[in-house]
């Protein structure tokens, strides 16, 4: 109780570092409201569904030529390694499928304000997305898409792939010819890298 019979009301706890004063700006932003925003955000979810449940299907059907992309895009093709991407295809496709019903993604996706495709805070247990510049110029489909931009997101997650942007030596890594490098030299970090899971999801080479 505070002094005189009023009683504290909690302040929110200030930001102790970067990562989470960069979370404090993005969430004060608004939800979106713009209807042709909305209808771009519903159809990459879509996309990105479809995509996924493809990846699935071969995953789970695992022929020879399937295995022979999954190597392309992962360095690797063994049991292990496929479980951890089927493991990690199936949470995306809950969370899309969750997000669609009832257009809950209203309420989990935001607009960012960053020069890249899309970003999120890798601890958080929502699961929100903050779409940047970059994604609205690019094309539905195909490399380095909207569709392929929510599918990297949801990756980073912990709950979901925990995936990286860096190699093992911390240097940034995006883009087909690096992601493709990295794959020749580190299969193992390729499999834990954002945008090599997003091209192997989108068919991107």
């Amino acid at each position: 109780m505070a002094s005189g019979g009023g009683v504290n009301i909690p302040q929110p706890p200030k930001p102790p570092n970067h990562y989470w004063n960069d979370w404090w700006k993005d969430f004060s932003n608004d939800y979106f409201t713009d209807p042709g925003k909305l209808a771009t955000i519903k159809n990459a979810l879509q996309n990105a569904y479809n995509l996924l449940a493809i990846r699935l299907l071969e995953l789970q059907t695992w022929n020879p030529a399937h295995k022979a992309y999954f190597k392309r895009h992962f360095g690797r093709d063994d049991n292990a390694a496929k479980k951890i991407i089927e493991k990690r295809v199936k949470k995306e496709m809950s969370i899309i499928k969750r997000w669609l019903q009832n257009d809950n993604y209203k309420k989990q996706i935001f607009e960012g304000k960053k020069s890249g495709w899309a970003h999120v805070y890798k601890t958080d247990l929502g699961f929100d997305v903050f779409l940047d510049a970059k994604f609205w110029n690019s094309p539905q489909m195909g490399p380095d898409s909207q569709a392929g931009a929510i599918i990297h997101e949801l990756s980073h997650f912990q709950n979901v792939g925990n995936t990286t942007d860096f190699d093992k030596y911390g240097n940034k890594v995006y883009g087909i010819p690096r992601v493709r490098r990295l794959i020749s030299s580190d299969a193992n970090q390729a499999l834990r890298h954002a945008d090599a899971f997003e091209y192997y999801i989108e068919g991107s080479f």
